[in-house]
């Protein structure tokens, strides 16, 4: 603990010798608390006095701590995921949406005809230079083949005689 968290550490060695030299244990506890600014610290404190004056058992009280612990720490994780949305809005609506407008309008700029006097609105010439597909058209052969492919086969009926 001494390398991790060295002032937790060393609030701990100094409750120790206080609670070694002051006559009631009471007091080395709460010169821990006020030493500490902690609200986790303060609730430690409490639970170590309440177990100490009404005689319950220290596992169970301080499993019970480190389950409320655990859950201010969930609450505290959601409540900034919930803020995130909120957080997120300015920074789309300044990088992410002017380039997504510029990639979505961009090609309908360059297939803009340039500013004329002509009597047709450049959303005709837009749509018609959109529109303009080239199509095959098949080859018009006379070829017996070609005749042969042509005429639907017809198949014969079955009668039963």
């Amino acid at each position: 603990m001494q390398t991790t968290m060295p002032e937790l550490a060393t609030e701990f060695e100094v409750t120790a010798i206080e609670l070694t030299y002051l006559p009631d244990r009471q007091q080395a506890l709460e010169n821990m608390t006020e030493r500490s600014d902690s609200p986790a610290v303060a609730a430690l404190v409490n639970a170590l006095r309440q177990t100490e004056k009404y005689g319950t058992p220290l596992a169970g009280s301080l499993r019970i701590l480190s389950q409320e612990f655990r859950q201010t720490r969930a609450s505290k994780a959601e409540e900034k995921g919930a803020r995130m949305p909120a957080l997120m809005t300015v920074p789309l609506m300044v990088f992410i949406l002017p380039t997504l407008i510029t990639v979505l309008i961009a090609p309908a700029i360059n297939l803009a005809p340039p500013a004329s006097s002509s009597a047709i609105s450049s959303s005709v010439v837009l749509t018609l230079r959109v529109r303009r597909i080239h199509v095959p058209q098949p080859p018009h052969s006379k070829s017996p083949s070609a005749s042969k492919r042509s005429t639907p086969k017809s198949f014969p009926s079955s009668t039963s005689e």
